[in-house]
């Protein structure tokens, strides 16, 4: 690991993927690596939600460090990006540090009775604006529950995910819609996701995910599903009425 005084280059990691986002990043690291620096600190500290897209935004860099042979380090990274990085075993690889005992997908969540509002339900259509609109309010729907902080990471993360696969799989046109219903109560939480496009099983790659493998491979993309599947405690996928349902649980006990 770099001491602190040794970075002598930053560049801030972005929450917000969008295409100019993601190019003013990928044209700061360039330019910086074209000064031939000794290290580069990214700043993590706005990465409040992490997708499998960040991942693969962090991955893509840490690469290019490397192929250059330039030190570096990823530093204030927020509790959600740490978590994220847990569950995919993906810790150690970019920090450096020995991973902490963790069990995937099991947090100490909790749902008081009484403790805030039980469902939310939103129809949206299926385009990328219309997702992360709805993830925020979902998020703004957990913060007035009892829920720990970083199980609302979990499931904001888990729900951008899962919406993300069912617009890109089930090839939607961006006008169709797609139905999510969430239920809390005092045992779990519970998740639904209705959509007409084509048949699509999210469950139906059984691959095991094994992060050393994704490590020597270089793997920089795949790491939505599992993220949700280590993030959940219960999936169902069902075909009716000519439409795909998923139903997502993340259990508290």
């Amino acid at each position: 690991m770099l001491a602190r005084a040794e970075l002598k280059n930053r560049i801030e990691v972005p929450e917000n993927l969008s295409a100019d986002s993601v190019n003013e990043f990928e044209r700061g690291l360039k330019q910086l690596l074209s000064t031939g620096p000794q290290a580069i600190e990214f700043d993590c500290s706005n990465l409040k939600m992490v997708t499998s897209s960040h991942v693969n935004l962090l991955w893509s860099a840490r690469e290019q460090c490397c192929l250059a042979g330039v030190s570096f380090q990823f530093t204030r990274m927020s509790a959600g990006l740490v978590r994220i990085l847990h569950v995919l075993d993906l810790y150690s690889l970019f920090t450096g540090r020995e991973a902490e005992v963790q069990k995937p997908g099991k947090q100490t969540g909790r749902l008081k009775v009484g403790g805030g509002p039980t469902e939310f339900t939103r129809s949206l259509k299926a385009d990328t604006d219309n997702i992360a609109a709805t993830v925020r309010e979902f998020r703004s729907f957990l913060d007035k529950t009892a829920i720990d902080e970083l199980s609302i990471v979990e499931l904001t993360t888990i729900a951008y995910e899962a919406l993300t696969n069912v617009r890109l799989h089930g090839e939607l046109d961006p006008h169709q819609m797609i139905e999510f219903k969430v239920t809390s109560g005092a045992e779990k939480i519970c998740m639904v996701i209705e959509d007409s496009g084509k048949p699509f099983n999210p469950l139906g790659d059984n691959r095991p995910y094994r992060s050393g493998e994704a490590i020597r491979s270089r793997q920089s993309r795949g790491y939505g599903l599992v993220m949700i599947r280590r993030m959940t405690d219960a999936l169902t996928y069902e075909r009716a009425d000519g439409r795909n349902i998923l139903a997502l649980e993340k259990h508290w006990n």
